[in-house]
């Protein structure tokens, strides 16, 4: 995939995120109810799980990025920060 319009397709998916969240705090504002708020904090977690997956993707296939890099070094520091990451408790 083209880096820019992998950039954009991210940035796109950000966006649809964002709008589901502001979504979700105007509902609350307006005690909408609660299957409703539901569906909108899925649709959030659609969103970041998609942008999961792309960047996933790219961190382990593509040859600039993360573990495909031709550089050894660079392939190197990419496991130890994919480790590091891994080991990080997440926050709730």
């Amino acid at each position: 995939m083209d880096a820019d319009k992998n950039k954009q397709d991210l940035r796109n998916r950000l966006r649809s995120a964002q709008g589901h969240m502001r979504a979700i705090a105007d509902m609350i504002d307006r005690d909408a109810p609660c299957a409703d708020v539901l569906r909108q904090t899925l649709a959030v977690r659609g969103a970041l799980s998609a942008i999961q997956r792309e960047l996933w993707r790219a961190y382990l296939l593509d040859e600039n990025c993360g573990l495909q890099h031709e550089q050894a070094e660079q392939r190197v520091r990419a496991l130890r920060e994919l480790r590091q990451t891994l080991n990080e408790p997440s926050r709730k």
